[in-house]
């Protein structure tokens, strides 16, 4: 769509206030773009703009991004609006489910109550304003505040991308505030792994194992399939989130992963007490309610001696 055309405004003075009148786009409730004609309160009658000169110079800065070519009637809508009309719908499309349903959580609880400004007015200040409140009402870690400031900052790179911006990315030179330091994880040593194994019952033991001794992330687990192993290595075709199978998180999570032979002869014996199928699911999905939720895909993979 074409920017708005150039315009000086309508200055004049009203008692002791500095007045612009001039013509801007408005984002209707439909969706569609209309001109409206606006008043803004420039300053005030005095030392620091006491005639008109000074006023017309304060007038052309405030024009100044209604002016450029480079904003489209699209830069006037909100960044809530844009978010949730076009970023978020865009995201769920192209994204994995578990990425839509962090970035829609995340915008929820921590910016759409104070993403209320134009997208054209968005300034690198306002991001650090709206990160600095974030960690001063939530307390949140470092990790978390880089997650939002990374969020923040797709919304405006997709905005460019999509014409309705060709700015600069304003979060691009934010400052994260000042967070709780990360936990630290916890590894497993191969001790305590064996004392599990000893006392926790089937299929919980053998969920603990495979963790364990590959390595492999809680969805990935989910989706190992009896077709995929050959005794030897199990390949990663799919991972589970809440119930959608989805493709492996990275292109390296879909390499083969070695199965050693102390865990391959708990395997066979899970196979075993399993019917032997040959093909399906290893663990369905209720097996893994009596298993302990531990974070094993953490430590580096222990070798059975």
């Amino acid at each position: 769509m074409k920017g708005t055309r150039h315009q000086e405004g309508y200055l004049y003075r009203k008692g002791r206030l500095w007045l612009l009148r001039y013509y801007d786009s408005e984002f209707a409730a439909d969706g569609s773009v209309r001109r409206v004609q606006k008043t803004k309160k420039l300053a005030a009658v005095g030392p620091e703009c006491p005639h008109k000169t000074a006023a017309r110079h304060l007038a052309r800065e405030f024009l100044e991004s209604i002016n450029l070519a480079r904003n489209t009637p699209e830069s006037v809508m909100t960044l809530v609006r844009f978010t949730e009309d076009r970023y978020l719908p865009f995201v769920e499309e192209h994204k994995r489910i578990s990425t839509f349903r962090g970035y829609r959580n995340m915008w929820r609880r921590y910016l759409e109550p104070r993403c209320g400004i134009m997208l054209r007015e968005f300034r690198t200040v306002d991001g650090e304003r709206i990160l600095g409140a974030i960690a001063k009402e939530h307390k949140l870690t470092c990790t978390t505040l880089a997650h939002i400031k990374a969020f923040l900052s797709g919304i405006f790179r997709f905005a460019k991308r999509q014409g309705v911006i060709n700015s600069e990315n304003p979060m691009r030179d934010v400052v994260l505030p000042k967070g709780k330091p990360a936990g630290e994880t916890h590894a497993y040593s191969l001790e305590e792994i064996m004392q599990m194994l000893k006392v926790l019952p089937e299929p919980a033991s053998m969920i603990v194992a495979v963790a364990a001794f590959t390595g492999v992330r809680k969805g990935e687990l989910r989706g190992f399939l009896w077709e995929n192993y050959d005794g030897e290595q199990v390949l990663i075709s799919q991972s589970f989130w809440r119930g959608h199978a989805l493709e492996p998180k990275t292109r390296k999570s879909k390499a083969p992963v070695p199965v050693i032979a102390q865990l391959a002869r708990l395997l066979d014996s899970h196979r075993s007490l399993s019917g032997n199928p040959a093909n399906g699911l290893m663990f369905l999905r209720r097996s893994f309610e009596y298993a302990p939720n531990v974070h094993l895909s953490g430590a580096e993979r222990p070798r059975l001696m």
